[in-house]
């Protein structure tokens, strides 16, 4: 992956562990893609966004075990990959 898809991903990994409470997870995807400048990856669209902090939530949920942040990355890079393939 590209620089510029790997500090997207550093910074919504940032937000999700500031951000607590409901709707956090799709605020903290939203609020680092807004943030990114466009120039450096294709935009992503606000049903892109969705789509990713669903996967995301659907993760979180059904983990009994915090995930660590590595696993974070990986699974917003996974989803990163298959949105920007599109």
């Amino acid at each position: 992956m590209s620089e510029a898809v790997e500090l997207l991903i550093g910074k919504i990994v940032m937000k999700l562990v500031s951000e607590a409470g409901k709707g956090a997870i799709y605020a903290a995807v939203a609020d680092a893609v807004r943030g990114f400048p466009s120039s450096k990856a294709r935009t992503i669209s606000d049903e892109e966004v969705r789509t990713i902090a669903k996967a995301l939530a659907e993760v979180l949920r059904s983990s009994a075990q915090p995930i660590d942040e590595a696993k974070l990355r990986e699974i917003i890079r996974s989803e990163l990959q298959k949105t920007l393939r599109q």
